[in-house]
């Protein structure tokens, strides 16, 4: 990937790729309040949107 990483996200960058690191495990979980929280430290916000047809 190219581009620059902000400093501020370094940390938490380090613990999410730790957390993502063990998905091919089988017993891994994965919950929506986890991902919230993993982006969160990313200084992301989740939005679910969901469109009829």
């Amino acid at each position: 990937m190219e581009g620059d990483l902000a400093e501020e996200h370094t940390g938490g960058l380090a613990e999410v790729l730790a957390r993502l690191g063990v998905a091919d495990v089988r017993n891994f979980g994965l919950a929506w309040k986890d991902c919230e929280k993993l982006l969160h430290q990313l200084g992301y916000k989740a939005r679910v949107e969901i469109l009829g047809e």
